[in-house]
């Protein structure tokens, strides 16, 4: 938004809304795009063979019980938050 608001000469201190900027610079909201992103993926899981893997992991739910005790670490849990 800091972008646009500079391409269009607006600053927060003009009392334009995010909305209005968004529409002079043609810009779709990210919620709008990402809302998109979402139904256009489920489209193409939908359009997929059943036996592909992608459509049996979404559909489906996995077989039998977790182990009991703490869950194993993923690697985004390796990464340090500053």
């Amino acid at each position: 938004m800091k972008v646009l608001r500079r391409i269009t000469g607006k600053t927060l201190l003009n009392g334009e809304r995010s909305e209005n900027v968004r529409n002079m610079c043609k810009v779709d909201s990210i919620n709008d795009w990402v809302l998109n992103r979402k139904q256009e993926w489920k489209d193409h899981i939908n359009r997929m063979d059943d036996t592909r893997i992608v459509r049996i992991a979404r559909d489906r739910s996995p077989l039998g019980r977790r182990s009991v005790g703490r869950p194993r670490k993923r690697c985004s849990d390796n990464k340090k938050v500053p």
